[in-house]
């Protein structure tokens, strides 16, 4: 007679029908297996918003272009140019620094936020392996 793969025989089992036997120290393969689209998905978002705030960065940067392209045909005397061309790259410096580091906030965020969901999952993931399960 075959015997059930998930029978436990043995000293003291008494042929009952038990889960695998090391099921109580595996944590919540499903849960587990969540973990990386989980974070793929915080990536993809972080992602976005950093395309979000670079689209509407190169949007005011256009502008300012044409605004450049307004002063220089405007201009009466050289010195109207040069001043049109410093202004602008002057504030187009600054425009830059301060962009990156919109970046470099939304990046550090972001990834703040990865290893914080990551670590309630397996803080969830470890308590599914620490409660007992039913046999």
């Amino acid at each position: 007679m075959a015997q059930d793969r998930n029978s436990a025989t043995g000293p003291g089992s008494a042929g009952a029908t038990t889960p695998f036997i090391f099921t109580n120290a595996l944590p919540d393969v499903q849960r587990l297996m969540m973990a990386g689209p989980h974070m793929q998905a915080a990536i993809m978002k972080m992602g976005i918003e950093m395309q979000r705030e670079l689209f509407s960065f190169l949007e005011r940067r256009c502008h300012e272009d044409g605004k450049l392209a307004d002063q220089i045909g405007s201009a009466r005397s050289v010195g109207d140019l040069y001043s049109a061309w410093l202004d602008f790259c002057r504030d187009a410096t600054t425009q830059y620094a301060t962009e990156a580091g919109k970046a470099a906030e939304i990046g550090s965020q972001g990834t703040i936020d990865i290893l914080y969901d990551m670590n309630l999952q397996r803080e969830e993931v470890m308590a599914s392996a620490r409660e007992p399960k039913a046999a």
